[in-house]
């Protein structure tokens, strides 16, 4: 069970590697004709940078699974913690999902000939984004006020997930709002809104899980009279 508190660096760095292998390989504003032929040219970079993102999911997943876990021997669980293990539970399995897919797109710009079906199976996940948001947000929230009642983890670091998570929370909200469609060109720039969600969502919360995981597998690895076991 220690090295399960580990899954967050995976989850951070398979989830960037895989984003980026995907910019590489194609560029989604792309007309479909030219993102249908960008996309067999990158097929190879595609497919295993979807792979690696559906990797992320599941990593995400089995780190909220060990984390349910922990706050239940505690005997801290609560509607905290189990409105953030739903979350995470619908989100991990949502991200999994758009990575499957989206992983069809070069069978159906090669063998179906449809370069708009390519297209659009790589986007579609950006509709569901204010939702999914909320959801990581929830996730940080949730777990955040449960690890500070069970005192796991410096009550810094779990105040500062809930912080995280409300903010996301609330700029998800505001999204449908402020930039209710993806379609921008490139030289727009990107709205306030959008810039917090972003930066929240793929740098600061994940950031705070691997902090969170770090933290847990240090204190398991300490002896139970340890004096600085107990936050």
């Amino acid at each position: 069970m220690r090295w399960l508190w580990l899954t967050p660096v995976a989850f951070f760095v398979l989830r960037v590697l895989g984003g980026q292998l995907v910019e590489e390989a194609v560029d989604q504003r792309d007309a479909p004709q030219a993102f249908a032929s960008k996309l067999l040219a990158n097929a190879e970079v595609f497919s295993v940078g979807m792979y690696l993102v559906g990797l992320s999911g599941l990593a995400f997943l089995w780190f909220a699974w060990a984390l349910r876990e922990k706050l239940r021997q505690e005997d801290t669980a609560g509607m905290a913690e189990a409105v953030a293990f739903g979350s995470a539970l619908v989100w991990g399995t949502l991200t999994v999902a758009a990575a499957v897919l989206a992983a069809t797109a070069p069978v159906l710009a090669d063998y179906f000939k449809d370069p708009e079906g390519a297209r659009l199976v790589t986007n579609l996940e950006f509709a569901a984004a204010p939702l999914a948001l909320t959801l990581f947000g929830a996730f940080a929230v949730g777990n955040g006020l449960a690890l500070r009642r069970a005192s796991l983890v410096p009550p810094w670091l779990a105040w500062t997930g809930a912080v995280l998570g409300c903010i996301l929370v609330v700029t998800a909200a505001l999204q449908p709002i402020a930039e209710p469609t993806v379609s921008r060109s490139e030289e727009e720039v990107h709205h306030i809104v959008s810039f917090f969600t972003g930066f929240t969502s793929f740098a600061l919360v994940p950031l705070w899980t691997i902090a969170v995981g770090v933290a847990l597998f240090r204190r398991d690895g300490r002896t139970p009279d340890d004096p600085d076991r107990q936050w």
